[in-house]
């Protein structure tokens, strides 16, 4: 099993700017000390849904502050900065770090992001095969160039190379049926998301696996990751209400954020997925800020620790997956966050590894403790 750590960078209205960067940097140490395998970052622009704008200067900074500990990005929006400036700088994260760097992209889906840089959001889906393909002639021959659609060079020299032969490991955000298949016939592992349920995600990596398999991937070697909100405290009437109050905000934060949803950019072009994604939440009344807290309270790791316990080794033994990136960032107070991680490295992850490969009630069912928690959830 490896167990992961998801820093955010979400600033909510009561902390400052340096009190968001200071936990994080003290969640990074901290998941060092308890032997978390990876602490993945996120970019983000323009919001205060995520603060870091630059994933590989944090990463730097982290990778520096640690000596085991592997650093990704979760993701690297690649279609938003030259192909070679991307190339570069995750070869000196490589080199800097003996191969503890993960390269985690995706092409994005905030539209204020694409306006303010003058990128044309409809192009994100070629424009991130175009720019992966110079990133990855870069590292496996040491110079790249480029006739492309949206990016002409001659040939330079790429430096520094690569510590690990051929580029560090690359993992690709995956929601839509289109950036599965993307995903898989390049073999990168996908970054799933706790938004689905779980009988989607089972079907999301079967649909991944046939596709890689008829691609020449081996499906059972692909080490995919899912995303999961945890909260775990002694208190667990404490932990619900605070992550109630936090979630609400994150979520609330998203949508304006990200511009998605707005009535002006319906339809547009390789985004009518998520659209119709939230088109039918809505139909479903599951698009309101408290249907959206009590659903992910329902599909996450949230509660007491026998509550966390079996709800993770529910996930393990429906999907199989068997790396899980844990953010825990949903307490606010850094003291609640660095204790929640704590409990859930030493007194959850130890019992749930201990239950893999033994059977759940009914896999096909969710379980009786997950039903009382998605009636505590509802009624809330």
């Amino acid at each position: 099993m490896k167990w992961d750590l998801l820093i955010s960078t979400a600033q909510h209205p009561e902390f400052t700017a340096q009190e968001v960067i200071s936990r994080s940097i003290k969640m990074a140490k901290l998941a060092e000390d308890l032997n978390f395998d990876t602490a993945w970052i996120l970019e983000h622009h323009f919001t205060h849904y995520g603060i870091l704008p630059s994933p590989f200067g944090m990463a730097g900074y982290l990778l520096g502050a640690t000596s085991k500990l592997k650093v990704g990005t979760a993701i690297s929006t690649v279609t938003l900065d030259h192909p070679l400036r991307s190339a570069e700088n995750v070869a000196a994260l490589d080199q800097l770090s003996e191969g503890r760097f993960i390269f985690g992209i995706g092409r994005g889906g905030f539209l204020k992001d694409f306006k303010a840089f003058g990128i044309d959001p409809t192009t994100s889906r070629e424009r991130m095969g175009e720019y992966m393909d110079i990133i990855h002639q870069a590292w496996s021959t040491g110079r790249a160039a480029a006739d492309g659609d949206f990016v002409k060079f001659d040939e330079v020299p790429v430096l520094p190379e690569t510590y690990t032969k051929n580029g560090p490991p690359i993992y690709a955000v995956a929601t839509s049926p289109s950036s599965m298949e993307w995903s898989a016939k390049r073999g990168y592992p996908m970054l799933m998301n706790w938004l689905f349920e779980d009988e989607e995600k089972v079907s999301d990596i079967e649909y991944y696996s046939e596709i890689a398999a008829e691609a020449g991937y081996d499906p059972e070697s692909i080490d995919h990751a899912l995303n999961i909100l945890v909260s775990v405290t002694e208190d667990k009437e404490e932990t619900l209400a605070t992550t109630r109050k936090y979630l609400s905000w994150w979520m609330d934060e998203y949508v304006r954020a990200c511009q998605m949803y707005d009535a002006d950019t319906q339809g547009l072009k390789g985004y009518e997925y998520h659209q119709d994604l939230w088109k039918g939440w809505a139909h479903k009344k599951v698009n309101t800020v408290d249907a959206r807290v009590n659903r992910a309270i329902r599909l996450n790791v949230i509660g007491s620790k026998q509550e966390c316990i079996e709800r993770l080794h529910e996930l393990i033994e429906l999907t199989g997956l068997r790396r899980f990136i844990c953010a825990f960032e949903n307490l606010g107070e850094t003291d609640k966050v660095l204790e929640s991680m704590r409990i859930f490295k030493e007194e959850v992850a130890p019992e749930v590894e201990k239950l893999i490969g033994t059977s759940i009630d009914d896999a096909t069912e969710i379980s009786s403790t997950t039903k009382k928690r998605t009636v505590e959830a509802e009624e809330a």
